[in-house]
C-alpha cells in the first residue's frame, strides 16, 4: 500500500473525532441561540406606594411553529412555565400567577409509539400571564424594577429546546411613603398631636 495514503489513514481517525466534536458543538450552538420566545410585561398602575398592590401583564411572543407549555401543564413531559419574583425586587407575589385556557392536545415530542398520546397544555402565537403583588413596606421611592424569573420549555413539532430561565425587568415607580389609603397627618382622619 502507498506510503502516503497509509498515513493518511492513520490520521483519520483523529479527524473524525475532530469533525464529530464540531458537529457536536455547532450542533449545541444552534439550539442555544434558538430564541423562539420573547417574554415583555408591564405593570398598572406603574405608580404605587409602599404597601400597595400593582398587577403585572407577562406577555409571551411565540414565534410561529413553536409553543409554550402552560403554568398547569402535568408532570411527566415538558417542563411547566414556572413564574416567580426576584428575592431583590421591591414587591412580592400575592397567591399565584394566572393563564388563560390553554389548548390540550397529542405532543409528538413526549409521545410513545404504541401507546397511548401524550397530551400537553400549550400556548402559540402569544399569550398573557397576570400577576398580583406587593410592593414591600420598605422598598425606597423613586424608578424601580420588578425582576420576574420565569422558567419554561420551547417546542415545535419536531424538537424541544432545553429548559431555560429568563429574567424579565418591569418598571415601576414607587411613589410617597406608606399605602395610597393612609391619611397624611394633620387631616380630620389623623389630627396632629401637641407636644
Amino acid at each position: 500500500m502507498n506510503t502516503r495514503l497509509k498515513n493518511g489513514l492513520r490520521g483519520l481517525p483523529g479527524r473524525l473525532e475532530v469533525l464529530l466534536v464540531l458537529t457536536v458543538l455547532t450542533v449545541s450552538l444552534n439550539a442555544q441561540s434558538l430564541n423562539p420566545i420573547k417574554f415583555s410585561g408591564k405593570a398598572d398602575p406603574d405608580e404605587v406606594r409602599p404597601g400597595q398592590k400593582t398587577r403585572i401583564t407577562l406577555t409571551a411572543t411565540i414565534e410561529p411553529e413553536w409553543h409554550l407549555y402552560s403554568l398547569t401543564q402535568p408532570p411527566g413531559g415538558p417542563r411547566p412555565t414556572r413564574i416567580t419574583i426576584d428575592e431583590s425586587s421591591p414587591a412580592t407575589l400575592i397567591g399565584t400567577p394566572r393563564q388563560p385556557k390553554p389548548r390540550v392536545a397529542p405532543d409528538p415530542n413526549f409521545s410513545t409509539p404504541g401507546q397511548p398520546p401524550f397530551l400537553t397544555e400549550t400556548f402559540e402565537n402569544s399569550v398573557d400571564f397576570t400577576l398580583d403583588v406587593e410592593v414591600k413596606a420598605d422598598a425606597p421611592t423613586g424608578p424601580a424594577k420588578i425582576v420576574l424569573k420565569v422558567g419554561f420549555q420551547a417546542c415545535d413539532d419536531h424538537q424541544c429546546l432545553p429548559p431555560r430561565t429568563r429574567p424579565v425587568e418591569i418598571d415601576l415607580t414607587i411613589a410617597g411613603s406608606g399605602p395610597t389609603g393612609a391619611s397624611p397627618p394633620g387631616s380630620a382622619a389623623n389630627p396632629p398631636t401637641d407636644p
